[in-house]
C-alpha cells in the first residue's frame, strides 16, 4: 500500500490522505494499537486569512474525498453517500437556524461559507480526477 497521489498536501484535493490510508489498513485487515504518547504535529499559519483559506480548503477536501470514496471503493459507497448526506443536512440546518451548533461555533467560517465550500469540493474531485488521466 502506499498513499494516493491524488490525496495530501502539494495535490489538488490537498488533504484526506491519512484518512484514506486508515480505510485501505482496515480494509486489508490491518489492527491498530492506541499509543497515547504518539504525537503528529501540523504548523498553520496564524494569519486569519490564511487560516479562513485553510478551513475552506478543508470543507472541499472532505467532500471530494467522500466522492472519491463513493466513486472509486465500492465497499465504501453507501457508508460514504450516508456520510456525505448527513453532514449536508446539518449544513443546511445550521443556515436556517442561521448560527452553527456549538460544536462549529469557533470556527472563522459561516454556515454558509462552510456548505459553499462543501460544494465546491465536488468540482474539485472532479478536476483531480480528470488530472490523473
Amino acid at each position: 500500500m502506499s498513499f494516493p497521489e491524488d490525496l495530501g498536501a502539494g495535490s489538488l484535493i490537498g488533504s484526506c490522505d491519512e484518512t484514506y490510508m486508515f480505510l485501505q489498513a482496515l480494509k486489508h485487515g490491518f489492527g491498530f494499537r492506541y499509543v497515547p504518547t504518539a504525537a503528529v504535529t501540523h504548523f498553520f499559519d496564524m494569519d486569519d486569512l490564511k487560516r479562513r483559506d485553510r478551513v475552506k480548503q478543508m470543507y472541499r477536501a472532505s467532500t471530494a474525498f467522500g466522492i472519491k470514496l463513493i466513486m472509486e471503493e465500492p465497499s465504501l459507497r453507501f457508508p460514504s453517500l450516508i456520510w456525505m448526506l448527513e453532514g449536508l443536512e446539518k449544513r443546511f440546518a445550521d443556515i436556517v437556524r442561521r448560527k452553527p451548533r456549538k460544536s462549529a461555533e469557533k470556527g472563522p467560517l459561516t454556515p454558509a461559507e462552510m456548505l459553499w465550500a462543501n460544494l465546491q469540493g465536488i468540482w474539485t474531485y472532479m478536476k483531480s480526477r480528470r488530472s490523473r488521466r
